[in-house]
C-alpha cells in the first residue's frame, strides 16, 4: 500500500457509515492551456526541489481538472440521494461558459499537512461564473 495513507492526519475522525464528498464541476480545457499548465507545473515542482527540497506530485497524463464548489462534507448513506437529488435541481438551470484565470494560488489542507497549487478562476463580473457561486451553500 501507499505509506502516505498511514500518515494522513483527519480534520475530523473517521466515523463507520459516513462518506466524504465535495461538489465540483468538469472543466473542458484546450491543448494549449495544458501545454502552458504543464511548463508552469514544470518550473515550480524545479525551484521547490532545488530550493526547499519538496517533493511535487503532479497530477500525470490524463488528469481531469475541475472547480471545486465546496470543502469536504460527510453525508450518511441514506443522505447521499436527497443531497445529490437538490444538487442535480439547483444545477438544472446552468449553463456552460468560458472563464479566466486570474493568477496561481497555494493552498493548505487545514492540518498544514498537505499544500496545492491551483488555479484561481478570474472574476470578471459579467456573470460568466454561470451561477457556480451560490450553487453550494
Amino acid at each position: 500500500g501507499d505509506g502516505r495513507k498511514n500518515k494522513r492526519v483527519r480534520n475530523t475522525p473517521h466515523v463507520e457509515g459516513d462518506y466524504s464528498t465535495h461538489v465540483f464541476v468538469d472543466v473542458q480545457h484546450d491543448r494549449g492551456l495544458c501545454e502552458a499548465i504543464e511548463a508552469l507545473a514544470s518550473d515550480l515542482e524545479k525551484e521547490l526541489r532545488e530550493r526547499c527540497g519538496v517533493v511535487v506530485q503532479s497530477l500525470g497524463e490524463g488528469s481531469k481538472w475541475h472547480v471545486s464548489l465546496s470543502r469536504t462534507v460527510a453525508l450518511r448513506k441514506a443522505q447521499i440521494e436527497t443531497y445529490t437529488s437538490l444538487l442535480r435541481r439547483q444545477a438544472k438551470g446552468l449553463k456552460e461558459f468560458a472563464c479566466g484565470f486570474g493568477g496561481v494560488v497555494v493552498l493548505r489542507n487545514d492540518e498544514g499537512t498537505t499544500s496545492f497549487v491551483a488555479l484561481a478562476l478570474e472574476d470578471r463580473g459579467k456573470g460568466e461564473g454561470g451561477g457556480l457561486d451560490g450553487l453550494v451553500n
